[in-house]
């Protein structure tokens, strides 16, 4: 979809159940880094459960423009796609780790007469949340991408790089998924992965108190090191509508496994 302010295109995918005005579908915001194609893995059960997913990208992953923005100037192209480009005026929003900030975003832009419910995944959390339990290897890295992301270019460039090289040689179903998402990622280079994790370790631009939501429904791990149950608690403590749930023994990967829980809570808000 062409951007409404000039500035691109703003790429997306549909996924699940053929897209229809009697379906209230569920839009994902995908992590850090990630792409439309991220929800191909959702494909098969949305067709089973008659639930439409659309995948949306931020700047600079796969086919949607690079330009800097910031998470509220995002999310706003992202409701203009959502309810005028396709015209929905009812749906469920989902956000994974670093897509959190901005499923939360959409909760607040967007309002109780437009989202139905929301669904947080180890979301990425506010600057300003405890980090008690995340890694210092995790925490300095997201600092050093915050103050000057094109410093860092040069470390994420070797990254991805490296990433590459570890790619199994007979991989399987699962694993080519991976690698494609990896690659549509990382195609216009890695700048919109750097300034993506920048602007969630900036001011949002929104208050959380300030979420007037329908029910907000979070799954951490507790033992999650990238984003760290902690700053689970800070969110829930300042929206009303947030609930909490902590998978004992979890981390950042292990816990995405109850994802299909997650998303049948998040159906059962009608």
């Amino acid at each position: 979809m062409e951007l409404p302010d000039g500035k691109g295109y703003l790429g997306y995918a549909v996924y699940g159940a053929a897209p229809s005005p009697h379906r209230i579908p569920i839009v994902y915001h995908t992590g850090t880094p990630g792409c439309r194609l991220n929800s191909r893995t959702m494909h098969a059960w949305g067709q089973s459960q008659g639930i439409t997913f659309i995948a949306l990208e931020r700047p600079g992953y796969g086919i949607s423009t690079w330009h800097k923005s910031s998470i509220l100037e995002h999310t706003q192209n992202a409701i203009y796609l959502v309810e005028e480009h396709l015209g929905y005026r009812k749906y469920d929003v989902y956000g994974v780790s670093g897509g959190g900030p901005y499923a939360l975003a959409h909760a607040y832009c967007a309002g109780r007469s437009a989202v139905r419910g929301t669904a947080i995944m180890c979301g990425a959390t506010p600057p300003d949340a405890p980090r008690l339990g995340q890694s210092f290897a995790r925490w300095w890295w997201e600092m050093m991408i915050t103050f000057h992301p094109p410093l860092n270019r040069p470390e994420a460039v070797r990254i991805c790089r490296n990433m590459k090289l570890r790619r199994e040689k007979n991989p399987t179903q699962e694993e080519k998924l991976k690698y494609l998402v990896e690659d549509e990622s990382y195609k216009q280079g890695v700048d919109g992965y750097l300034y993506d994790y920048s602007y969630f370790n900036q001011n949002w631009g929104f208050r959380l108190e300030d979420i007037d939501a329908n029910p907000i429904i979070m799954y951490y791990g507790e033992h999650d090191t990238d984003t760290p149950v902690s700053g689970a608690h800070y969110i829930k403590k300042r929206i009303k509508a947030a609930r909490l749930k902590v998978f004992e023994g979890a981390d950042h990967h292990g816990v995405q496994d109850n994802v299909w829980d997650l998303l049948r809570e998040l159906r059962k808000l009608a």
